[in-house]
């Protein structure tokens, strides 16, 4: 759907780092000057924001634009830097090829913005999933569809221990913060990211704010200490969901209809009634139980496995990721 709301003429994308937020790009132009960007498609709306896919006008070149439009104006300045904290988060995370790369930010009166890349090709996880299943892939092994759902595994789990690595939890990983473009995973979404560098831990208490149910951990769910392995059980949660399009015989369908925290209570010693055949499935039981591994281990183990649980690039780190797991 096109459409002709665009962002001021002075907002200019670039090639170079972002500009210190929230400083304008660049100065402001004459009032009657064209616009530069271009709505192309409205992607999605979350609780604060919403997601268009725009062009710049002068390059040609299409983002995403995370945008929150007409903020209470007492809300700005706190709005403000809750926003900066989530570009900090970004640029902290920006050499890893499973996270969305920060382009620009910008703010204009109430209407603020980070301008995203790249614009996943492929849609969400979740939708993928959901197609996934209705085309029923499980059928034909050899479907690269099948082929990047088992790559997925691998590439999150080493995504994760990048984050963890550099001090931050996700804290809301879910199939819909998951993008995939050209054939690979993407994390988005760190508007609920913590960084703990400063802390020295990761544990936090008190009431959690914007949590998704479906994956949160049961810990998150009883606003209780949580750290890095709540990320670990909703990243095991996503695995329970592309377990079941590759094996939907093998997935008790009872464990789909969330929240999962609630459904793995009611099993037998938490277990899950996922097969023993599978390497992956029996990684995912172990990051759904109350002592979990790390990121770094789960991807370690599923590269000692098999390396088709990884693209090719984080084949390539196999050495270093041994390496590292040493040290730790």
């Amino acid at each position: 759907m096109n459409g002709s709301r665009c962002s001021p003429a002075w907002i200019r994308i670039q090639s170079q780092p972002t500009t210190p937020f929230p400083t304008p790009l660049t100065p402001p132009p004459p009032p009657n000057q064209k616009l530069s960007r271009a709505i192309l498609l409205t992607s999605g709306h979350g609780g604060t924001a919403s997601v268009e896919m725009v062009r710049d006008t002068d390059s040609g070149s299409v983002y995403a634009r995370k945008i929150f439009r007409n903020i209470y104006t007492r809300n700005v300045k706190a709005a403000e830097k809750k926003l900066l904290e989530e570009v900090q988060i970004m640029r902290r995370l920006a050499d890893h090829h499973h996270i969305v790369r920060l382009h620009a930010t910008y703010v204009v009166k109430r209407e603020l913005a980070i301008i995203l890349e790249p614009v996943a090709n492929q849609g969400d996880l979740a939708t993928f999933l959901q197609d996934c299943r209705d085309q029923e892939i499980w059928k034909d092994p050899r479907c690269p569809r099948v082929r990047l759902l088992n790559k997925a595994f691998g590439c999150l789990a080493l995504g994760l221990a990048f984050m963890h690595e550099q001090t931050i939890r996700h804290k809301d990983i879910k199939p819909q913060n998951i993008l995939i473009h050209n054939g690979a995973v993407l994390y988005t979404d760190f508007g609920l990211s913590y960084d703990f560098g400063d802390a020295g831990q990761s544990t936090t208490t008190g009431l959690v704010q914007g949590l998704t149910r479906r994956y949160c951990a049961p810990v998150v769910a009883d606003h209780g200490r949580r750290n890095t392995t709540s990320d670990i059980f909703s990243l095991g949660c996503v695995y329970i969901e592309i377990c079941s399009a590759l094996h939907p015989d093998q997935v008790a369908e009872e464990l789909l209809d969330g929240p999962f925290f609630e459904k793995l209570r009611t099993l037998p010693d938490q277990g899950l009634p996922l097969p023993g055949e599978s390497f992956a499935m029996n990684i995912t039981r172990a990051m759904v139980q109350h002592a979990r591994p790390a990121a770094l281990s789960i991807a370690n183990d599923l590269m000692v496995f098999n390396t088709f649980h990884f693209c090719e690039q984080c084949q390539a780190h196999r050495n270093d990721l041994n390496a590292r797991e040493a040290v730790g």
